[in-house]
């Protein structure tokens, strides 16, 4: 096993000891429906090859570390954790493993005030890997000046993808960690509109509690439409069904059930009643199906001097259920989630 050193410190008391750098950071798994992006054609296997064992090596400074985050404070300040004991050569030593080399050698070059050595912009993936790091060592407010610039150069580059991809969930990720209300709530919006399936954290510090709203919004969402769907069956078939312009309430009925039937079937919604978590199937790809049923042609009713459709029943129920809000950040936090799942 090979060692890269780091010197951070002139006159180290600490050696941080970054064992396997992570290979796979943020894995993405295609599911159902999503439309791929470029970054996401990543093999999982071919990054772990090209990836020889390697431990890198950061001499710092104890007391920076203190300072700067409550989690190496807790470590090194209390000596019932082994790295608040100093080892045979003096000096305190830290394992941490997974972590990505660059994005660590960042933080702990701010935490060291060594702000030349500190890149002024970074891609949205290093940033992703500083907001996992920035979460786990409670450290946001110390790199608060960086990060604000950041991603202020970023938002001017890189938009919040208007489709489920692995780019939106490294933005929901740092928006979640830095605190970004109007990045976090189009990201979750378009998460919950166009995921295929359930949603992800793909190990990222978004909280299984948040994971969980996201899901149950999207699961709602699908199934009010479905359900919309299912009511309007009912009522085309129903004796009691009413035509609201003609007095042929027979053949109105009987018309549009068997439109929409046919329509549903056309579009892989029937007779197979979809259920949560709806694989494969996105509100947005539903919702398309569903325009495309109500936007038939009327020239066949339109003969008979009758100005019923389905767009002004299901199209229009499907509309009002189309007007779905992202999460509010202040509902949701990363791993150490202690909200509720409402």
């Amino acid at each position: 096993m090979s060692t890269r050193i780091h010197t951070i410190d002139r006159h180290p008391d600490t050696v941080l000891i970054l064992k396997r750098p992570t290979t796979d950071f943020a894995i993405w798994e295609r599911l159902g429906d999503e439309i791929d992006s470029p970054e996401d054609d990543v093999e999982i296997g071919d990054i772990k090859a090209e990836s020889p064992e390697i431990e890198i090596h950061y001499l710092v400074s104890s007391r920076h570390l203190m300072l700067a985050s409550p989690r190496f404070y807790t470590m090194l300040a209390d000596s019932n954790w082994v790295e608040g004991h100093r080892s045979d050569d003096g000096r305190y030593h830290i394992n941490v493993e997974d972590w990505d080399e660059q994005a660590l050698l960042v933080i702990l070059n701010i935490f060291h005030l060594r702000h030349k050595e500190v890149p002024r912009e970074l891609e949205l993936e290093v940033l992703a890997k500083i907001a996992v790091l920035v979460d786990y060592y409670e450290c946001a407010e110390v790199l608060e000046l960086f990060s604000d610039m950041w991603i202020e150069k970023l938002r001017k580059d890189v938009m919040v993808p208007l489709i489920y991809c692995r780019d939106l969930m490294l933005w929901l990720c740092v928006a979640l960690v830095f605190r970004l209300s109007e990045e976090f709530k189009t990201a979750t919006l378009v998460a919950i509109r166009w995921a295929p399936g359930p949603i992800g954290s793909l190990g990222l510090p978004i909280s299984p509690s948040t994971v969980h709203k996201l899901d149950r919004r999207r699961n709602t969402a699908i199934e009010l439409i479905m359900a919309t769907l299912d009511l309007w069956l009912e009522n085309y078939q129903s004796p009691e069904y009413k035509c609201r312009v003609t007095k042929y309430n027979f053949e109105c009925g009987a018309y549009f059930l068997g439109a929409l039937t046919k329509g549903m079937y056309n579009t892989q919604l029937y007779p197979l009643r979809h259920v949560a978590p709806f694989e494969g199937l996105s509100f947005e790809a539903l919702y398309a199906k569903v325009r495309g049923i109500v936007a038939m042609p009327r020239s066949l009713v339109e003969t008979w001097d009758h100005s019923c459709s389905l767009e002004e029943t299901v199209g229009k129920a499907v509309e009002d259920l189309a007007q779905i809000d992202g999460l509010a950040i202040d509902q949701c936090s990363g791993f150490e989630d202690g909200d509720g799942l409402a």
